[in-house]
């Protein structure tokens, strides 16, 4: 049963107040932290994914550099003279 499932069956009941550790013990929990860590391996596979995020921000952070160098340099002077262009021949 999904989490949402078994919430809306639980405020459905005739008890209005449900303490919150009726609620999380009715709840199915697919990871607690004493399973999270149960084997070596999962701890060592959590450490490897944080490793792999961190490579990925590093990236991204380089990349919206470069992206915003590119922008300031070529792009917006393009944009603000067709822009001007526009202007002068309205003005005119």
């Amino acid at each position: 049963m999904l989490k949402i499932e078994c919430l809306k069956e639980l405020t459905k009941k005739k008890s209005p107040r449900r303490t919150h550790k009726q609620i999380w013990t009715t709840l199915p929990l697919e990871e607690t932290v004493k399973t999270l860590f149960k084997n070596q391996g999962d701890s060592g596979g959590m450490v490897s994914k944080i490793e792999a995020t961190e490579k990925e921000i590093e990236a991204m952070n380089v990349l919206h550099e470069y992206i915003t160098i590119y922008l300031g340099e070529t792009v917006v002077p393009e944009f603000k003279q067709r822009k001007l262009k526009i202007y002068s021949k309205i003005i005119q």
